[in-house]
């Protein structure tokens, strides 16, 4: 019975083994080694027969002793080793190569030579802990880590942080007068990157998502004289203030709910914008120079192609959407605009009775129809900000502010007769 069953003992034996080779050869061990450093690698008792690297200008390897490899690293990044040894086994290694530590922190201090940045070098990532003054430096540090070809977890602290005010002015204007204000941004071409002031140039009104800067002053006495002539309308003037580097978000109008169902027929509410949605994310750099990311999406309510059942009724959404990133210097305007906005009306004047009639109806009766374009345009002012100092309030809330102090102002009789009268 044993003799019936060795043959096959033997060669499953055969199989198991034959499955350990190719479980060991695809095993990859992995070695980290620091850049310009030598490393031994002992493979075991068995002896070494050949050697393999795949890219010898990362790293290169040489047999030592029968049993160890010397592996020189030269430069950063990943390679394969794979060794035969006289018992038919493979050995396969994942060599990576890292920068060393004070390789990158002397890059760094070459920049930014007065701040106090830690390094730390893994596999997979390389961490920088420290402190810097703002988000300008904390971004360089993180640039000439990103050298290194690695994902750089940034934990920097920041002692002296940018702020920035965010004001913002959003006016409908009527197309025909978006000329006037269109006087005053001229083409990209004719911005003086000096003093980020545009020169006057040919009339013309804003294409879609375009964007030009021009000094506040010169905006905002455009915009009150078409205002008082009933051209243009101030819809909100918002200001924010938020860290360098970090995005600030304005909404001008309010949340509709949308009914959701879900596979069981459940119902479930959820909240979407609508309005006039700002999102603004300002990066200062060294020349106090202001880096501006804008989204600006305008919706209203569309109760024209609305939706309904028997519980409610839903409207669509009817949105226009503009986005730039422009670099421009802290106190100057920069303008957004081509967001147009088209409204038909019809008005139908007919002769009491007359105009009701079938057929001759119409002989009795006119119809006007007229079409308003408006453009709306947002005017954005970046200024920068101490860390420490107080944000100053904007001259419109400040006049905002006191025409609310007048309004709830009440006089205050001192007199004892009038006192007694309006008893």
């Amino acid at each position: 019975m044993v003799k019936k069953f060795l043959p096959i003992l033997i060669v499953f034996s055969f199989l198991i083994l034959g499955n350990n080779n190719v479980m060991a050869s695809d095993i990859m061990t992995p070695i980290s080694i620091p850049l310009n450093q030598s490393y031994y690698l002992n493979v075991g008792t068995s002896e070494i027969t050949q050697i393999a690297i795949a890219n010898p200008t990362i790293a290169d390897a040489v047999v030592a002793s029968s049993t160890e490899i010397l592996i020189n690293a030269k430069s950063v990044g990943s390679t394969t080793l794979r060794v035969w040894t006289n018992n038919g086994m493979r050995q396969q290694f994942n060599i990576n190569v890292l920068a060393d530590n004070l390789a990158i922190a002397q890059a760094i201090k070459r920049v930014l030579p007065n701040d106090e940045i830690n390094v730390q070098n893994s596999i997979d990532n390389i961490l920088l802990q420290g402190s810097v003054k703002n988000q300008y430096e904390k971004d360089i540090a993180e640039k000439i880590a990103q050298v290194y070809g690695k994902k750089v977890i940034n934990l920097l602290q920041m002692s002296k942080p940018y702020q920035v005010k965010i004001e913002a002015q959003i006016i409908e204007i009527s197309m025909d007068k978006s000329k006037e204000l269109g006087l005053l941004f001229s083409n990209a071409s004719d911005i003086d990157t000096d003093t980020g002031i545009v020169t006057l140039g040919s009339s013309g009104s804003f294409g879609v998502g375009q964007s030009f800067t021009k000094s506040y002053a010169d905006i905002n006495a455009t915009v009150q004289a078409l205002e008082t002539k009933g051209d243009a309308k101030v819809l909100s003037r918002p200001n924010i203030t938020t860290l360098s580097g970090e995005k600030a978000s304005i909404l001008i109008g309010g949340k509709i709910p949308i009914p959701i169902s879900n596979n069981n027929g459940d119902i479930s509410i959820e909240w979407r914008d609508y309005g006039i949605k700002l999102n603004i994310e300002p990066t200062v750099h060294s020349a106090k120079d202001i880096t501006t990311k804008i989204k600006a999406e305008v919706s209203t309510l569309d109760y024209s192609h609305e939706i309904r059942n028997n519980e409610f009724t839903i409207p669509a959404l009817r949105s226009r959407e503009a986005s730039t990133n422009i670099s421009i210097a802290s106190g100057t305007t920069m303008a957004i605009g081509g967001l147009i906005n088209s409204e038909e009306s019809k008005t139908i004047n007919k002769f009491p009775i007359l105009g009701d009639l079938p057929i001759i109806g119409s002989f009795f009766r006119h119809t006007a129809k007229s079409k308003d374009k408006r453009e709306l345009i947002i005017l954005i002012t970046p200024t920068l900000v101490g860390s420490d100092t107080p944000v100053k309030m904007s001259d419109d809330m400040h006049e905002l502010y006191n025409n609310t102090q007048k309004d709830n102002r009440k006089d205050v009789s001192l007199n004892k007769e009038s006192v007694a009268a309006e008893k």
